[in-house]
């Protein structure tokens, strides 16, 4: 029991870690590369717009599927 707990608090040392690293390297890619930052947004934006398009069309599937059931 022991062991797990210490696994897990060495994983949520290592989550925290890692999101505090990130924050700051995205924090100076931001000040200081706003061009690439742009570019990452853009794709960023482009793929949370195509998982929305995708979630939207197997909505409409299942729905369409339920319906003529």
């Amino acid at each position: 029991m022991y062991i797990v707990a210490f696994n897990y608090g060495c994983v949520m040392f290592r989550f925290i870690f890692n999101f505090i690293i990130f924050g700051f390297i995205f924090y100076l890619m931001g000040r200081y590369m706003p061009d690439t930052m742009a570019t990452l947004q853009g794709w960023c934006d482009g793929a949370l717009n195509q998982a929305h398009e995708w979630v939207g069309q197997i909505a409409d599937m299942v729905k369409n599927s339920s319906s003529s059931s």
